[in-house]
């Protein structure tokens, strides 16, 4: 049996399906019965008839790793709110059903669905099982599912699902017109200077060992590499990430800016880092390599309007779509760095990019990424396609034009299946023996 999401296509749901059914067959050929989640699609065979019967084994489920900072209020409106969606899913010919609450400036976006073959009475009763594991597992959490065989619900502060009621596919998304992107409208040569902070901390580090760390880190560019981090004797700590598609000229010559410009704005501080639209380069006194996401400073550039946008767009949940299943593949990848580009419609394409520092771990680089896009994108005041974000320990960025190197080599080593309509981020699988 497969079940594609209600607000999914049809092409969209014959790849999801194509994808999960190589999957199982490659991994679980010779188990007699399988399960595994896509964003898209779920799929599950088995040598017993499970059809029309509720199956709540196994169970599957994930949080976002960010805290609702109200739970008090927040919880209450979660909880009806996802009971009204379960209600309305049962109900539902399609046994599928979406629903949005504004809080606090804010959307909060449920969902919830029931494979087809189930009644009303038994799809409710596994919505609502569902629905309390959810709270048990990611209780104050921002966002977070819960998946069984036979029914899964989830919410998030961002458009996950598509809007079943935009007019036309082809509608065309706004392009920012005022933000710094627009300054970098092109892949340039030369790199952009973003943005320092430097702490209010007395600097301990000697003016001698500033300049030599950072001379450390400008050399290990010059010898080839895009990422490097440097203990000194001191003891200084320093890195320096280069963008992922950059040859090596390019990353030195950012480091090579990154380091004079921080050197004279931050000499008095005892950290530091700055951001440069190919590469970024921290110091600090203390240590800050553990494999533990930070989420400030941070550099932002989105174009946010001054009026609430009530209705779900189009461009708002492709994008999101977009950015989610990127953050899953980045972390997964070897190199924590994936591009993605996907055709809108005839006229716009939409490129998106996002990076971590190696030492992240898999779930920590998607955790620092899905935090981005819980938190950092104000989805019910994004003014149109366009702008970037950037935490010490990973960033990202969208676009309507192409703001990176796409060669034949970059995609072969660096982004092997990255074609527009091929990027699904799998969920998980169970398989029985």
């Amino acid at each position: 049996m497969f079940m594609c999401r209600g607000d999914v296509d049809s092409q969209l749901c014959h790849e999801c399906i194509g994808n999960a059914t190589q999957h199982l067959s490659s991994e679980c050929s010779l188990s007699k019965q399988a399960s595994i989640w896509y964003n898209e699609c779920t799929v599950r065979y088995s040598n017993d008839s499970f059809f029309s019967v509720v199956d709540m084994m196994p169970g599957f489920y994930m949080c976002n790793t960010a805290n609702f900072s109200n739970t008090k209020s927040f919880t209450p409106l979660l909880f009806s709110t996802m009971n009204l969606t379960a209600d309305e899913a049962a109900s539902d010919k399609k046994k599928f059903a979406t629903n949005e609450r504004v809080f606090e400036f804010q959307t909060l976006y449920c969902l919830a669905q029931c494979t087809s073959d189930l009644s009303s009475k038994v799809c409710g009763t596994c919505l609502r099982s569902a629905i309390k594991q959810l709270q048990i597992h990611c209780d104050g959490k921002l966002g977070g599912r819960f998946l069984y065989p036979s029914c899964n619900v989830r919410y998030e502060l961002y458009p996950f699902y598509r809007s079943i009621n935009v007019p036309s596919p082809n509608e065309l998304a706004p392009q920012t017109k005022d933000s710094i992107s627009k300054q970098d409208s092109r892949f340039l040569e030369d790199p952009f200077y973003l943005s320092y902070n430097c702490s209010s901390n007395h600097n301990t580090i000697t003016s001698k060992n500033f300049n030599l760390l950072l001379s450390y880190l400008v050399s290990n560019a010059t010898a080839g590499k895009l990422y490097h981090r440097v203990i000194m004797d001191e003891i200084v700590y320093g890195l320096f990430m280069c963008r992922g598609d950059l040859p090596s000229r390019l990353c030195v010559q950012c480091v090579t800016n990154a380091k004079d410009r921080i050197f004279s704005m931050c000499l008095s501080s005892s950290e530091g880092i700055i951001w440069y639209s190919h590469c970024l380069l921290r110091y600090s006194s203390q240590y800050f390599f553990p494999n533990i996401a930070e989420t400030s400073p941070m550099y932002r550039d989105i174009n946010i309007t001054n009026h609430f946008i009530s209705d779900q767009n189009l461009f708002t949940s492709t994008l999101s779509n977009q950015l989610s299943e990127l953050a899953n593949a980045t972390g997964n990848s070897d190199e924590r760095y994936m591009i993605n580009s996907l055709k809108l419609n005839d006229i716009q394409t939409l490129y998106t990019l996002e990076q971590c520092t190696p030492y992240l771990s898999p779930q920590e680089c998607i955790s620092c990424l899905n935090d981005m896009i819980s938190t950092q994108i104000p989805w019910s005041f994004l003014g149109s396609v366009g702008g970037r974000i950037i935490y010490p320990n990973c960033n990202m960025r969208f676009e309507l034009f192409q703001f990176y190197i796409e060669s034949d080599e970059a995609r072969s080593s660096r982004n092997p299946s990255k074609e527009a309509g091929e990027l699904f981020a799998q969920i998980g699988f169970i398989l029985f023996l």
